[in-house]
């Protein structure tokens, strides 16, 4: 701008394959672990634990 300042516009955006846009909104996991509070304070991560079954699972097959 004249006195120096700028504003800039946006030049990109993610959105899915059908075209729905992810800014605001986010997707649903493919798989859901639920997890809460108590379960990290015990040092427990079920949803490594889950990601890392799935990779065996899958290269067992």
């Amino acid at each position: 701008m004249v006195d120096g300042s700028f504003y800039r516009l946006p030049s990109w955006g993610c959105y899915t394959l059908e075209g729905k846009n992810l800014e605001a909104e986010g997707v649903s996991p493919d798989v859901y672990v639920p997890e809460n509070f108590k379960v990290r304070l015990d040092g427990n991560q079920p949803q490594l634990d889950k990601a890392i079954e799935l990779i065996l699972k899958d290269l067992n097959k």
